[in-house]
C-alpha cells in the first residue's frame, strides 16, 4: 500500500514524486518519461537554470534526481484506475495492481499529428505542435501553419508578430487582417528537407518553401481510463483547483492534463503544479503533523 501512486513521468510526475519523496512518502510513479510531450523539442530556452537544452536533456536530468532519490518508478502505462471506499486501485498495461492511499495525475496531452511523410523525421527539425513553445526559434524566417480551430487561429497570429511569412494552409474558410500572412487552400502531403524543414509538398502538387512547419490539430488527454474515477472535465482537461485537487477526494492532478496555471502548458509550469499538488497530498494523507 502506497501513500501516493503518481501517473506519469514527466515533469510534474517527477517533480511531485522528488517532493513527495523528501516528504517522506512512500510513492510511486507510473509511466516514461520518454512520453512526454517535450522529450522531442530541440530547444528551450525558457526554462530556468538549464538555458538552451533539449527537451530530452531536461527529461534525463529529472529522470536521474528521481533515481539518485530513490524512487520507485516503474515504466508501464495505466488500463484502469478506480476508487473502492478510500483506496484507489490502478491497474497498469503489465496486468499489475497497485494501491494507494492517494493519486496524482500527471499524464500530459498528446497532440494530434497529421500523419504524413516526414512529420516524425523533422520534428524538433522544424515541424512543431507548439508555436508559443517552439515559435521564438522562427524569427524573421518563413513558416507554415496547418489545423484546424481556435489553436490554429491563435498560432497564426502568434506567429505573425515573429516569422517574416506565414502560409496558413487549410480547408477551413479563415482571414487574417496582417499582411504578412497568406491563406492557402489544401492540405499537406509532405515534409521534405535535408537537415531541417525546407518545403512542404500540398496535395494538389504545389511545394511551398518554408523554414518550419506548426501543427495545430489541438490535443487529447494521454489517459483514455479518466472516465472510470468520474473526474469533472473542462473539454479534455481536468478540472483541479488552486492546490491542484481534483472533485474526487485523494485525487489530483498536475502539468498538461490540467485547466490549472492559467492554461499556460510549460515545462516550468508543470514543475510547479507537480510541486504543489504533492504538497497537498502531503496535507491529505499526514493530516495530524501538519497540526502538531
Amino acid at each position: 500500500m502506497y501513500d501516493l501512486i503518481i501517473i506519469g513521468a514527466g515533469p510534474a510526475g517527477l517533480t511531485a514524486g522528488i517532493y513527495a519523496k523528501r516528504s517522506k512518502l512512500n510513492v510511486l510513479v507510473i509511466g516514461k518519461t520518454e512520453q512526454m510531450a517535450c522529450w522531442g523539442d530541440h530547444t528551450i530556452e525558457n526554462y530556468p537554470g538549464m538555458p538552451k537544452a533539449t527537451g530530452r536533456q531536461i527529461g534525463e536530468a529529472m529522470k536521474a534526481q528521481a533515481h539518485d532519490l530513490e524512487i520507485e518508478v516503474s515504466p508501464q502505462s495505466v488500463r484502469q484506475a478506480i476508487k473502492n471506499a478510500d483506496i484507489f486501485s490502478v491497474l497498469t498495461s503489465q496486468n499489475e495492481t497497485y494501491e494507494a492511499k492517494s493519486l496524482i495525475i500527471a499524464t500530459g496531452i498528446e497532440r494530434k499529428k497529421l500523419v504524413i511523410a516526414g512529420e516524425e523525421e523533422f520534428l524538433g527539425k522544424g515541424v512543431s505542435y507548439c508555436a508559443t513553445c517552439d515559435g521564438f526559434f522562427f524569427k524573421d524566417k518563413i513558416v507554415a501553419v496547418t489545423g484546424q480551430g481556435e489553436e490554429m487561429k491563435h498560432a497564426v497570429e502568434y506567429m505573425a508578430n515573429i516569422a517574416s511569412k506565414v502560409y496558413v494552409i487549410s480547408e477551413e474558410e479563415t482571414s487574417f487582417v496582417q499582411k504578412n500572412i497568406e491563406v492557402v487552400s489544401g492540405e499537406i502531403k509532405e515534409v521534405q528537407g535535408g537537415k531541417s524543414v525546407e518545403r512542404v509538398l500540398l496535395a494538389d502538387g504545389e511545394e511551398l518553401e518554408v523554414n518550419g512547419l506548426f501543427i495545430e490539430l489541438g490535443s487529447v488527454p494521454a489517459s483514455k481510463w479518466l472516465g472510470d474515477l468520474g473526474l469533472d472535465m473542462e473539454g479534455n482537461f481536468i478540472k483541479v483547483d488552486s492546490s491542484q485537487a481534483t472533485n474526487i477526494p485523494g485525487v489530483f492532478a498536475a502539468g498538461d492534463i490540467t485547466t490549472g496555471s492559467n492554461n499556460l502548458r510549460q515545462v516550468a509550469t508543470a514543475v510547479g503544479e507537480g510541486a504543489v499538488a504533492a504538497m497537498a497530498v502531503y496535507r491529505w494523507v499526514r493530516p495530524a503533523s501538519i497540526d502538531k
